[in-house]
């Protein structure tokens, strides 16, 4: 029993020593894949965001690296560390930390001579357009095109691609923009003697928090393909945001990746449902001369019966006729006795050759009424 006053502590449960915790499970993982680790999360419920943060907190990753997530598609994830990138060029620490830039890329250049990005402070301006000058350098430097978005003569973007931002990345059949700005912080306000007073004198006050410029830049990377959405990456206090511009690059080139891919399967998916549009209208053709066969098969049946009683009423009528006397009816009679052979005989199926009819090809209409009978959905042409 612990002494009076004193509340047993339960001692914290220690994973066996041949137990990883998951941090350290995936650490290793991404080690042993070489530094870039590519998950698929279909069936995966596991909140990597959360073990990437716990990560980074406790610096958990080898030779005080970062560990960095990227949502490559709504499946897939890559987790790579700081240091590990494919990139060609000059790395993005070392152009941001350069003392001056030689020869800046075309479309920075006109960036900085048109004074853009004037939204930013001074002194965050300068490692914006680093920044934007790497990306451009190693995008050209992998055979990608960059430009400037096209605007409007008031000056606002107005591009055919429908993307704002400050460049404009032509990757294999996509589009991507990027677009660097400064965030604001929510700090709490302090109100003046004037507030207060106005405050106790109309009963309402003054807002409760000020939004100032914060010191750091926030980078957003958008696409005009329908396959992939925007990504926000904010700068921290840990994760400086040129570490950012790798997965940039590599974001639009899985998004190209993914882009040919979702309009390859919508091309197959569409070649598909022709195929298979095809096919069913075939069979409602099929369909639609068997009921024309059935149909015509009914009506010889009909008109098989009624020459029957034709024929039993023509025998009758032609007895009638014998006994008739008067030269002129008799005459008459005869003729429409005739006609009515001739008539009966020309409704009789059996004096005609027997082959199979001949159906008139079916209509829009037609196809669309076998097509609801045989169940299919549908086709509009």
């Amino acid at each position: 029993m612990p002494p009076a006053g004193e509340i047993a502590q339960r001692p914290k449960r220690q994973p066996p020593c041949d137990e990883q915790t998951p941090t350290r499970k995936l650490v290793k993982d991404i080690v042993n894949a070489g530094g870039m680790l590519e998950i698929d999360t279909t069936d995966d419920n596991t909140s990597y965001k959360s073990l990437v943060g716990i990560i980074n907190r406790r610096r958990m990753a080898p030779d005080g690296q970062e560990v960095i997530l990227v949502q490559a598609r709504y499946d897939r994830i890559v987790l790579r560390l700081s240091s590990v990138s494919d990139w060609v060029t000059d790395p993005p620490s070392q152009t941001v930390a350069a003392e001056r830039i030689g020869r800046w890329h075309p479309a920075v250049a006109t960036l900085r001579s048109d004074k853009r990005l004037d939204s930013l402070e001074k002194h965050l301006r300068g490692r914006a357009f680093r920044l934007l000058h790497a990306l451009a350098q190693e995008a050209e430097a992998r055979g990608h095109t960059v430009r400037l978005p096209k605007r409007s003569h008031h000056g606002s973007v107005e591009d055919p691609s429908k993307l704002g931002g400050d460049l404009i990345f032509k990757v294999e059949g996509i589009e991507c923009s990027v677009n660097i700005w400064q965030p604001k912080d929510r700090l709490p306000h302090t109100p003046t003697q004037e507030e207060i007073e106005r405050e106790k004198k109309y009963g309402w006050g003054p807002s409760r928090y000020d939004y100032v410029p914060a010191d750091r830049l926030s980078m957003l990377i958008n696409t005009n393909s329908r396959f992939s959405s925007k990504i926000t990456w904010p700068e921290t206090k840990t994760l400086a945001l040129h570490s950012r511009l790798p997965d940039a690059i590599m974001s639009f080139e899985r998004w190209a990746v993914i882009d040919a891919e979702g309009n390859e399967a919508e091309r197959r998916a569409e070649t598909e449902r022709r195929v298979r549009r095809e096919r069913e209208d075939e069979l409602a053709r099929q369909a639609y001369v068997q009921h024309a066969f059935g149909e015509q098969l009914v009506a010889d049946l009909a008109d098989w019966d009624l020459s029957l009683k034709l024929r039993r009423y023509l025998a009758a009528m032609a007895g009638r006729v014998e006994d008739i006397s008067d030269d002129g009816e008799r005459e008459a009679a005869t003729m429409w006795l005739n006609w009515c052979r001739a008539y009966a005989a020309k409704r009789n199926p059996l004096e005609k050759p027997i082959c199979q009819p001949k159906v008139k090809a079916p209509g829009y209409s037609e196809i669309q009424e076998f097509r609801n009978r045989l169940g299919f959905q549908s086709s509009l042409w």
